[in-house]
């Protein structure tokens, strides 16, 4: 899977391809564009907001034929780099925007986006993270390990609350049932394999 696109002057794409990739690196359509990783479309011109990037772009095409790049900032530019807005995993796990996930320490969440933030003077990609009551969590993008798919069936998950032990509580509950269904398993395994009691015999 891509983990950008480039887009240069003169280039030679389809705009229905251009609008493809975007919902493939997880870009959602909005008019508004009021967040990284949002694009809209009118007529043969798209306007994208990277996540890599802190200004709006408008792409303009001539037949599939890209013919100009402006910033928000009224700038031309020859390319535009597109960074994905999406999660992926070595194993094979793709997480999108608006997938429910688990954090270790926080436990349910809704992956919102990814974005940058100024830190001093560097600037570091973070995965926004949307928990109860709107709170917001950035972790920092070399720690998505800390979370997962959250994988159910049925109704939506609850969000849990931020600064609360209830996950602490939730994951003690989990890991003590976990050690009862061991004990009763091997229980049930010793009658089975030595039905006198005496493994020993």
């Amino acid at each position: 899977m891509k983990d950008f696109i480039q887009i240069r002057i003169d280039e030679n794409i389809k705009f229905s391809l251009l609008i493809k990739e975007l919902d493939v690196l997880g870009y959602e359509q909005n008019d508004s564009l009021t967040v990284g990783g949002e694009y809209c479309k009118m007529g043969g011109t798209i306007k994208i907001r990277p996540i890599n990037h802190e200004e709006v772009y408008t792409v303009e095409f001539f037949g599939d034929v890209v013919d100009c790049i402006k910033s928000s900032s009224a700038k031309n530019v020859e390319e535009l780099k597109i960074d994905t807005n999406i999660l992926s995993y070595e194993d094979g796990t793709i997480i999108r925007p608006g997938d429910y996930v688990v954090h270790v320490d926080h436990g349910i969440g809704l992956y919102s986006r990814l974005g940058n933030k100024i830190v001093g003077d560097k600037v570091i990609k973070y995965i926004f993270l949307e928990y109860y009551n709107g709170d917001c969590l950035y972790l920092p993008i070399n720690l998505k390990e800390k979370i997962t798919k959250y994988i159910g069936v049925g109704r939506k998950p609850k969000l849990n609350k931020l600064g609360t032990q209830t996950w602490t509580k939730t994951k003690k509950k989990a890991y003590e049932n976990a050690l009862r269904l061991a004990r009763e398993l091997l229980q049930i395994y010793a009658k089975e394999r030595f039905p006198n009691g005496n493994p020993t015999e």
